[in-house]
């Protein structure tokens, strides 16, 4: 039997006749409001209207848009998805959460080396 309760992690109990329990990680979940203003921000950057968003999208109407900026909805995956390739960036971009990501120290070393990489890149071509 599970039980969510504001995304924390709880002790689930397993039936049968041994109290077997299980502790499980808190529950994902997607701050909508952070999405939303996440998702403004990425437009904003990339000089993307709402209207030529919701043209893209195949949307009827650009409520559903402001709608996802409020924080009162947010995108299908399938609006996801074509964002995700309309603006060149993962789905996992453009979602904020509670989700806590970790990594080994190899990998936090080898994604600074790509930074580091990333920032001779461009002053490279920025020359």
């Amino acid at each position: 039997m599970s039980n969510r309760i504001n995304g924390t992690a709880e002790k689930i109990g397993v039936g049968g006749a041994g109290n077997c329990e299980k502790h499980f990680p808190q529950y994902p979940v997607i701050d909508m409001s952070a999405t939303g203003r996440n998702i403004r921000r990425v437009m904003d950057s990339r000089s993307i209207s709402v209207r030529e968003l919701q043209k893209y999208l195949g949307l009827a109407a650009v409520q559903s848009i402001y709608r996802w900026f409020d924080g009162h909805s947010v995108p299908t995956i399938d609006n996801l998805y074509a964002m995700s390739e309309l603006f060149c960036i993962p789905i996992d971009a453009l979602i904020r959460g509670n989700r806590r990501y970790s990594c080994s120290d190899e990998s936090a070393a080898m994604a600074d080396r790509v930074v580091i990489y990333y920032k001779k890149i461009m002053e490279i071509h920025a020359a």
